[in-house]
Parts: structure tokens; sequence; C-alpha cells
């Protein structure tokens, strides 16, 4: 279910506003709303919930709340059915269910004993929520239940909450809280409510147990939101959801991979998400996403009609971070942005008066390398030797020689420089034997499972720029993969994603590959 428009005439601030995504070709999965404090963005949330609250118990909402000058009107328009309520109107009550809202202030700084209700929801936006609790209720007693299914022997309990339990859970708390060799936040293991205790989970991060109660406002903020939608899964199906300011407590680093693993991984693919954020990478997720808009509630005034319709506009980075911020903070020092996490081993070159600065995703990168004088720097991917000095010399974007930056890290000739540092053994021509054999195990389904739709990625340069990606393109990517010259591969197979397990590979961390000086004479080389 997706909302193609939603109008409110004299509800809280608003005179008359009306956000229009009719026009847009895909219906999204995402609507981010954005602009600062106080610009109405959780009015939304209420208008939603007052539709709720009505259909489902025929509540009407608090004048003194919701009325701004007379009886407010919501009408919400989706692609199944539309509807105009005020508080002398029945609406259809089998749409209470259609709609599922979260605020703000969902924050608990410990798990309590909690009923576990038919309907935990909030009247309210500024209200606050406890559905965390049953949450960890509804979780627990899944992994209980296969526990006494195994007592008939119905069920091989370990193995089944390991895999559809445990497993999913911990996929996505990877997924998002992912450091340097697979060490971040993990749950390993529950313990069951008692008559005076309620339940209660606990997580290992390197060595460490930590309880629920002793993890950070962030960790917390990311797994209440995350197990809710684990267990509430049918409860959203075909669902319109709000879910107010949900990078709350949440550093840079972990705002996009939430809202994409959120978008994803746990979003049914046939329900909405609407959420109002401050957070620059919820942006940058949006703008890069198809599956995406953005709604700007710049500067409204609140006693005038307002049209809203999808942003477009690169302006509306400067909600989180001007990009003039940059050249201030970092006066006198080159600054080249780079994907993903990329940026915290560049660091390592040791680049004299250089900041390298995490800009997460290709689409950002591109959008914005030739709006400002920042230089930037991403992985090949499966680009051909032409598409790479293409790209560069159209948008001044250093590509990588090698399909990632593991490649460098991990290449036989700067595993041949770190192992002479620290003396051990190395066998350079078994491990080149090694890296063989694993691209030639994997290299058919990389073909058939991971070229095309990594190629269909860069119709982005369609946008931007007169495009030179074409998919006849794709036969050089397959002979860089049917090749064994080490050179050559290394163009096309990532060893992020493969012979990960190599014994030349094991216990070294990236930060030391990354200060070799082979490392440091490739990357200089390679940025000028």
């Amino acid at each position: 279910m997706h909302i193609k428009k939603l109008q409110l005439q004299q509800y809280k601030r608003f005179t008359d506003l009306t956000i229009d995504l009719g026009n847009q070709e895909i219906a999204p999965k995402l609507v981010l709303l954005i602009w600062a404090n106080g610009s109405g963005k959780s009015s939304i949330m209420d208008a939603m919930q007052s539709v709720y609250d009505y259909a489902s118990k025929g509540r009407r909402p608090n004048e003194s709340y919701a009325h701004k000058w007379w009886s407010p009107l919501i009408s919400i328009r989706t692609d199944q059915w539309e509807i105009s309520y005020w508080t002398w109107k029945t609406i259809w009550r089998e749409l209470a269910k259609k709609i599922y809202t979260r605020p703000s202030i969902r924050m608990v700084p410990e798990i309590k004993w909690w009923k576990d209700a038919a309907d935990d929801s909030v009247r309210r936006s500024i209200d606050f929520e406890r559905r965390f609790d049953n949450d960890v209720v509804r979780f627990v007693n899944l992994m209980i239940q296969q526990m006494w299914k195994a007592v008939s022997g119905e069920s091989d309990w370990v193995a089944k909450i390991r895999e559809e339990i445990i497993a999913p859970f911990n996929q996505s708390l990877k997924r998002i809280f992912w450091l340097e060799d697979d060490i971040c936040l993990q749950f390993n293991r529950f313990e069951a409510p008692w008559p005076q205790t309620p339940a209660n989970l606990q997580f290992a991060k390197w060595s460490s147990q930590i309880d629920f109660t002793s993890l950070s406002h962030g960790e917390k903020q990311i797994i209440i939101i995350l197990l809710n939608f684990m267990m509430r899964k049918n409860e959203l199906e075909d669902t319109i959801i709000y879910i107010d300011e949900m990078d709350v407590h949440l550093h840079t680093s972990l705002q996009y991979n939430l809202i994409q693993e959120i978008i994803e991984y746990r979003l049914p693919d046939n329900s909405q998400l609407w959420t109002a954020s401050h957070a620059l990478w919820f942006i940058d997720y949006a703008k890069a996403s198809h599956e995406a808009v953005i709604v700007d509630f710049d500067n409204l005034n609140f006693d005038y009609p307002h049209l809203l319709i999808p942003e477009e506009s690169e302006i509306v980075y400067d909600i989180a971070v001007p990009q003039s911020m940059l050249s201030t903070i970092f006066a006198g020092k080159e600054i080249i942005l780079c994907e993903n996490k990329n940026s915290v081993l560049f660091a390592y070159l040791e680049r004299e008066n250089t900041v390298f600065v995490p800009a997460n995703n290709k689409a950002w990168v591109l959008n914005q390398s030739k709006a400002n004088k920042l230089q930037w720097i991403i992985d090949r991917d499966f680009l051909t030797d032409v598409e790479r000095e293409w790209v560069r010399n159209s948008f001044g974007v250093i590509v990588l020689e090698y399909y990632c930056l593991e490649n460098y890290l991990y290449h036989p000739d700067n595993l041949e420089a770190y192992y002479a540092i620290t003396g051990a053994e190395y066998d350079k021509e078994l491990y080149i034997q090694w890296l063989v054999d694993q691209k030639n195990i994997s290299k058919e389904d990389i073909k058939l499972s991971k070229v095309k739709s990594a190629r269909d990625w860069y119709m982005i340069f369609k946008q931007t720029h007169e495009c030179s990606i074409a998919r006849s393109s794709e036969k050089e990517i397959w002979e860089h993969l049917d090749s064994d010259v080490i050179e050559i591969f290394l163009k096309s197979f990532s060893l992020k994603d493969f012979a990960k397990q190599l014994p030349a590979r094991q216990n070294i961390s990236q930060h030391n590959l990354m200060k070799t000086d082979r490392m440091k004479d490739r990357i200089h080389q390679l940025i000028g």
C-alpha cells in the first residue's frame, strides 16, 4: 500500500497542507520528511494516528491538541482506497489495520514487564510508548515455544532458534554495526521471564557480554526499531508506517546502515514507510534510492495553503551539514571523499595534509562531483577499462584499478610486503593458486547473479551525463573473470566477498595491510 496524496486542513499548525506523490513513476517505499525542528513533520504522524484512532476505537482527536481554528479535515488517498475524515463523518473500520505509527519518544533504558496487548500504540507524537517491551516478550516467546516443541519431538529447537530467529537478527545487526574483522554487536543469549522478573536480552562485542541495560542509546535505538520490524512482520504487511525520527541518538556512521537495512531487508514490499529526519545519511540514502522520495518542509508559513511534491534539489543536504562546512573545517587540507567505510582505511596512508571523508555510496559521489572542488575516490566494481577512464574524465572521480579496496589489501604482492615485515612464513605462489581456484569456483555464479544487477546500477550516469555504459560491455567483465592472470581478474573479482577463508589472510588487521610501503605507493600513484 502506498499513499498518493495526503491533505490536512485546520489540523494542528497547518491551515491547508497537501503532499502529492501521484506523479512518481514508481511508488516509493520510503517517504523522507526533512527540515528543521518545528516545521510540522510530526504533525503528519499525528494525522495518521488520528485516522487510526477513529477507525479502530471511534476516538476523536483532542481539540486543544489537533484543531487549529475549527474542525480538521484529514484526507488520504492510496493506491487502494481514498478516505476523507473529519469529526462528524464515520470511516471504514477495516482501515485501522492499514496504519501503523511510532513516536520519536520510544527509548527505554531497561526492559520491564509489560502486558502484550492487542493495541499498544500511542495517541500522539508527543507520547511515550513501550512497544519494545512487548517486542521482547514476543521475541523470547518464539524461542521458548521451540524449546517446548522439542519436548514432544516436534522440532530440533537449537537449530530452529539459531536459523529462524537468532541468525536473521544477527545478520541485521552485522549489516548495521559492521566493524573491521567482523567485529560487531551480536545477540547471543536471552533470559526467560519469571513472575517478578521480565525477560532480558544479552549481546556480545569482542569478548564482552553486554546486558541490554548497558548498551549505548544508539545501540538501543537500533535494536528497538529492528526488533519491532521483526516481531510485527505480519502486522506491517500492506500498511502505511510512520516512525518519527528514526535517527535519534545515532552516529552518522550508523544512520545510512539503519535506513538501508529497514527499507531493503525489513520493510514488506507492499508497505510504505514515512519518517521525519535531520540526518544527512538518511537524505543521502533517499537521494540514491529509486524507491525513496524526499519531501522538504523548508520555511512553510503555516497560515497559507501549501502543496509539497518530492524534492529534487541538491540543496536538501544543507539541512544537516552544508557542503561549505567541509572546506571551513579542514582549511588548508586536501579533502577526499570515499564511499562506505574506506575512509577509515585510507586514513592509515598517513598522506600529508589530506583528510578522507566517508560518503557512503556512489550516487552521492557522482551527483556532487561537479558541484564542488573536493576530490572523490570510489570502488571500480564491474566497470570496464574504458568506462573507468570515462568516469574519471567526465566526473573528475577517481576509480580504483581493482574491483574494491580489499583487492589492494589482499593482493599477493601486498601480503608479501606485510609478511616481510612480520617475518612470518608466506608462500606467494600457493596463495596465487588459491585465489585462482576460488575465482574459478565462483565466477559463473558472479556472471549470472551479480554482474547484470551491479551494472544496472550504473544507469545513474544517464541522469547526469550522456551515458557510455553499454550492456555489451558485460562481455569484457566475463573475460576478466575467465582469465587466470591475477592483474586481470582482480579487476572484476571481489576479495571483499570471496576467498576470505584462505590461510594467508587470517588474523591480519586491514589497518596493518594499509600501512605497507607497497600499499602507500599504489594509492598515492592513483590519487596523484
